[in-house]
């Protein structure tokens, strides 16, 4: 396997479900998102709340940590990983290197910690993982600290999903601004695809950018995620599958006809490496065709007699997190769905 990404002159399968740690690496690859980047840089100058809102795997992350590169060069800025047992400040606290196990008035350290930046503009804070693990419950006292943290003079940036958990976030726009992301463009995932490509190549690379993929492949791929909505995580899980099983196969150039014979194959492959119960419960889906509020015996089979939408979408949460099964609104109801990419057979015809 490794030998055939030499052969490609391809360090490594550069396709990753989440973005780089390395912040030149996010920069080289970052697409898109113009606007919605000219939106916060714009709103950075004063004490606000903003809630930037897509579907899993859009790019929130990527656009958010773009922002913070940029900002840094002139304003104090905090990614945050927010981690439900101890809160949203003692979340902030812990970047900051700060103790919070033991601190029992996290927003009083918090404050503390900020007049001693010393700094003219607001502290940006992105805060990322609101979605994990956490409960409608916490969602209020989330918005409530967000409010205190932004009376402290800071830019807050939470990151969400339009739907689930954070969906309550949407209803704060006295104090989160919100900023939706829509979908990348095809002409923008080939440019994506390219610079993933280009991150993993031999100094000295003058060929193919797309390689080994041909042209033909990448706008198969990019079509029919712009075209089925889907977001660029999913684009780059079917670029790395494919990648890694045309090393296995030492074939010299990925085309169509080795793309459209595979892909059965791929797809099934990835489906069996499921848990056990995971499979059960994206089958049910799938023969359903989707689980909505609606669907009263599918939730019955999943979650039990009494168990509700909300519960069954818990349970089901790692499938929508890993792009197995994915999450919409259809006329303002939740609708989860087999994600087409594991169609097998059927998505790239």
């Amino acid at each position: 396997m490794e030998k055939q990404f030499r052969i490609w002159q391809l360090r490594d399968n550069p396709f990753l479900s989440l973005p780089p740690n390395d912040e030149e690496t996010r920069r080289r690859i970052f697409v898109g998102r113009k606007m919605e980047l000219e939106n916060i840089l714009s709103r950075a100058n004063r004490a606000q709340g903003l809630f930037i809102f897509g579907m899993f795997g859009i790019g929130k992350s990527m656009l958010s940590l773009e922002a913070l590169r940029l900002l840094k060069k002139r304003q104090k800025t905090l990614y945050v990983k927010f981690r439900k047992n101890i809160g949203l400040a003692s979340s902030i606290l812990a970047e900051i290197d700060k103790p919070v196990i033991t601190n029992r008035e996290p927003m009083q350290n918090l404050e503390k910690t900020l007049v001693n930046f010393k700094t003219k503009r607001p502290v940006v804070i992105v805060v990322d993982d609101l979605d994990k693990d956490t409960d409608i419950g916490d969602m209020q006292k989330i918005i409530l600290e967000s409010r205190q943290i932004i009376e402290l003079g800071c830019l807050i940036v939470l990151l969400g999903h339009p739907l689930g958990v954070t969906a309550e976030l949407s209803s704060s726009h006295d104090i989160l601004y919100p900023i939706p992301l829509s979908n990348l463009s095809q002409d923008e995932l080939v440019e994506m695809i390219k610079k993933y490509l280009a991150i993993s190549r031999k100094t000295k690379y003058g060929g193919d950018a797309l390689h080994p993929f041909t042209d033909e492949v990448a706008k198969i791929l990019s079509g029919t995620i712009s075209e089925k909505s889907l977001t660029p995580r999913i684009l780059n899980q079917a670029c790395r599958l494919l990648l890694d099983q045309g090393a296995i196969d030492e074939v010299s150039r990925i085309d169509k006809d080795y793309f459209i014979n595979k892909w059965p194959f791929i797809a099934k492959l990835c489906l069996d490496s499921l848990r056990q119960e995971d499979r059960d419960y994206y089958r049910r889906i799938l023969a359903a065709g989707k689980l909505s509020e609606d669907t009263r015996s599918l939730i019955k089979a999943i979650g039990g007699d009494f168990a509700e939408f909300a519960e069954v979408r818990k349970t089901i949460d790692k499938l929508i997190q890993d792009n197995i099964l994915i999450e919409e609104n259809v006329k303002g109801k939740k609708e989860i769905k087999p994600n087409p990419l594991f169609d097998i057979g059927t998505i790239w015809r």
